[in-house]
């Protein structure tokens, strides 16, 4: 009834947290976990083994061929899932509740309007001081307030993602909500745009119970790149969203779309690393397309600053313009 996708590479450390997780789920139902391995080069592999020979009846561990990445790998392996329900949990995140599944899949099977649920979380930073033992202790994301006493927060295109409180750690959804075929043509597409097929189809709601761990590390598929680039993968997958599933073309998704697209060019411009004409000629150019009037006027304005200031000092060393421009 429900299959469990745990994409996985180079998880050595956590992976056997996040098998345990599933493992301990105790449910009136089927629950398969597929393991989407893509092609670790440490020990990952070796214990993705051991459990599936522990719970052959439990676990497949399917081993890529070649590294195809995160994307790729969960189009691969979703293609292969055809279970009713199908969650999510990567192999450096784990879950916390014994009964996660079982209160998800009570709350679909009694709400048939709702294609989606999430759970509340928790986030774990892992210790960059071994010695500081307070350094890796699980908190409470901010959006964790909007619950209060509410059995449910419910979510739709005109809410999602603002603030994000949807996670893949947490998602169970329905299978037939999610058009398969059009899902793995999307260039840019993660959870995000999973969530935005399903609730294109029916309702979503976060449910008001802790059901795991979300780990931030160095080497996460998200949380270990550099701000840049996050900002810049999410307005381009949120603008794939946009222009490739018509009815999710909301005011709100515009909005953060947009955000997401000045934050990159803000940090673009005041990041040391980053000062190339040519990066910030294309950021200004999707902005003066898809922002407000207001926010077209200060990329133009920041832009325009930002040539002057190169050409001002251009007999300069390469490092005391990226200083100058700091502080302008």
């Amino acid at each position: 009834m429900v299959t469990v996708i745990m994409l996985t590479y180079n998880h050595e450390a956590f992976i056997a947290q996040a098998i345990e997780g599933i493992m301990m789920q105790q449910a009136a139902f089927e629950i398969n976990l597929f393991i989407a391995d893509d092609t670790s080069t440490d020990k990952t592999s070796e214990i993705c083994k051991m459990y599936a020979a522990r719970y052959p009846e439990k676990i497949i561990h399917h081993i890529n061929k070649n590294n195809l990445g995160p994307t790729e790998n969960y189009n691969h392996t979703l293609k292969i899932c055809t279970s009713k329900y199908i969650a999510n949990c990567e192999g450096d995140d784990y879950w916390t509740d014994p009964y996660k599944l079982q209160k998800q899949v009570d709350f679909l099977e009694q709400n048939s309007d709702y294609a989606i649920c999430w759970t509340k979380y928790k986030v774990q930073r892992e210790k960059l001081n071994p010695a500081n033992e307070n350094s890796n202790i699980n908190v409470e994301p901010d959006w964790i307030c909007l619950m209060s006493n509410k059995e449910r927060f419910d979510v739709d295109l005109n809410n999602i993602f603002n603030p994000f409180s949807t996670i893949s750690l947490t998602v169970l959804f329905r299978r037939d909500a999610v058009n398969v075929a059009r899902f793995s043509k999307m260039k840019y597409a993660k959870d995000n745009t999973l969530y935005c097929f399903c609730l294109h189809h029916g309702k979503g709601a976060i449910l008001n119970f802790y059901g795991g761990v979300y780990r931030i590390h160095g080497n996460g598929i998200f949380s270990g790149v550099q701000q840049i680039e996050q900002h810049y993968s999410s307005f381009n997958n949120l603008n794939e969203i946009i222009r490739k599933i018509p009815e999710c073309n909301t005011a709100n998704l515009r909005t953060i779309r947009n955000r997401n697209l000045l934050a990159a060019f803000n940090i673009c411009l005041l990041d040391q690393k980053i000062m190339d004409i040519p990066d910030m000629f294309v950021l200004c150019c999707k902005i003066l397309m898809y922002c407000d009037k207001k926010d077209k006027m200060q990329t133009v304005n920041f832009f325009l600053k930002q040539i002057a200031l190169l050409i001002k000092t251009s007999h300069k060393k390469r490092g005391s313009i990226k200083n100058e421009s700091v502080r302008e």
